[in-house]
Order: structure tokens, then C-alpha cells, then sequence
């Protein structure tokens, strides 16, 4: 537990930050629900190996920087075990008195023998959000671009593809999808480590798994399964039904085609 009163001289005196344990999973849960940040669900988080840093004012949850635990490859098949921000909640009447900071900077308190980095995804540079997280320090170690192309009909499974939507059918290739994976991205650094139930874990405990309709889109060839796309159809955030490719793995030889089938 670490107090904050040299912080918030002005609030309460029994405001304090602590690391999360099972016990309050419930009082994250209603906080998030409360939050303006995306909710979490008790599925969600079991499913994603989830902790926390949470900020109490006496006995009542104010505030938590949710974390998802996560293995990342450094190269020659190493993994370094890293922690990923997926949100910050505090309560409407505390914010913008530094309580999420605070917590930000416990984090390397409490799992600084655990985790070898801390890392956070913002895709709206000009947003307070992102101007949030430059201001606690983190730095952009990669830029993600964002690109659009109007599709040309619906998807349809045809001869030279085929669209994967139930979960038994994708787990039945998916040692097939981490082969290509791998052999994809064998060197290169910086992913997610993948097992052969990669695929149909995200599917099921997406954190806006209610938000989207998942599908796998494989090349069908002689030669294997070398190229596919995991997609998610979604009208998430702008309201506008789209096609969010989440996964893009193609040998050179069918890229073109496999982006052409997605579009399809």
C-alpha cells in the first residue's frame, strides 16, 4: 500500500494506492462501469490474465489502471514478459488531481520484478488521452498507420478462399495459422507470442468481443496454409459498417491476392 496524502494534501486523508489481488474484482468491475473508459467484464478479465493498480479514498475504489499481462518476442525465440495498459478509471471527482498519475507511477513499484517494460496502444495523437500518457513519460516506440479501402461486396467462401466464422472451424487450423505465423515473423521483434490458441482465446475474450463479428480468411492451396487475415466486422466508435483487419500474414507471392479477397 503506498499513502498519497503528500500528493493530495487537499482530500482525504486515507487516500491510498495498493496493487490489485482477486478479493476486488468486483469493485473494479463497478468501477469500470461507472468509468468513461471502455468496461470491463468478469470474462474479460480472468480470460486475460488482468491486474491492477487501484487508488482508494478510505474503503471506496476510485480509481484503476487495469493491466493485461502479456509475453513479447525479442528475437532468437526469447520472450520478455511486459505489462499493457488498457484504460484508466477514476471517479468523476477526482480527476484532474493527479490520481491517474499516481497510479501510473506505482506501477513500477508494485511489478517492477515482473515485467520488463509498461506499454500502452493510442491511436489519436491529438487527443488528452494521448497527451495523458506523453506527459507520465511513455514514449512511441512504433507508429501504426491507418489505412481504408471501399469493399467491393459482401464476404463469400469461393475457390480460391475461404472465410472461417465459427470458432470450432478456426481452431481446427489454428496450429496451421501459428505455422505461417512463425514462419511470417520468425525474426521479427516486438509481437505478441502465439500459441496454437491464440486465435480462438482473442475471438472469445476480446475486450469488445460483444462489438464484433470475428472471421478467419485463409488462402485455400496445395501448397498449405501460407497466407491469411483475421478480421473483425464492427461498426464500433463512428457508428459505420467496416471490416477491421486485425492480423495480416501473407507470403510475397500472395499478398496482393489475399488483400484482394479481403476486400472482396
Amino acid at each position: 500500500m503506498r499513502s498519497l496524502l503528500g500528493v493530495f494534501p487537499e482530500m482525504s486523508k486515507e487516500i491510498h494506492t495498493c496493487r490489485y489481488s482477486q478479493d476486488q474484482l468486483e469493485a473494479v468491475l463497478e468501477l469500470s462501469a461507472r468509468s468513461i473508459s471502455t468496461t470491463r467484464t468478469r470474462h474479460t478479465w480472468i480470460q486475460n490474465n488482468m491486474t491492477a493498480v487501484l487508488t482508494y479514498s478510505g474503503n471506496d475504489l476510485i480509481g484503476a489502471i487495469p493491466l493485461e499481462r502479456r509475453k513479447l518476442t525479442i528475437g532468437d525465440g526469447r520472450l520478455t514478459e511486459v505489462l499493457w495498459v488498457s484504460g484508466a478509471h477514476v471517479d468523476e471527482q477526482y480527476r484532474s488531481a493527479g490520481v491517474g498519475s499516481a497510479m501510473d507511477r506505482s506501477i513500477e513499484e508494485y511489478f517492477s520484478e515482473e515485467a520488463s517494460g509498461v506499454f500502452v496502444y493510442r491511436g489519436d495523437p491529438q487527443s488528452a488521452a494521448f497527451r495523458w500518457y506523453k506527459k507520465n513519460d511513455y514514449k512511441v516506440v512504433a507508429s501504426i498507420v491507418s489505412l481504408e479501402r471501399d469493399a467491393q461486396s459482401s464476404c463469400r467462401t469461393g475457390q480460391l478462399y475461404k472465410v472461417l466464422t465459427k470458432l470450432e472451424d478456426i481452431e481446427k487450423i489454428s496450429s496451421k495459422l501459428k505455422i505461417a505465423f512463425e514462419r511470417k515473423y520468425c525474426t521479427a521483434l516486438g509481437f505478441v507470442s502465439r500459441s496454437s490458441r491464440y486465435w480462438v482465446d482473442k475471438i472469445k475474450y476480446h475486450l469488445y468481443f460483444k462489438d464484433y463479428k470475428f472471421s478467419v480468411l485463409i488462402l485455400d492451396r496445395k501448397a498449405g496454409l501460407r497466407s491469411y487475415a483475421f478480421l473483425g466486422q464492427t461498426s464500433l466508435g463512428d457508428g459505420q459498417l467496416r471490416l477491421d483487419i486485425f492480423e495480416f500474414v501473407a507470403v510475397e507471392t500472395e499478398r496482393q491476392e489475399l488483400l484482394d479477397a479481403v476486400a472482396d
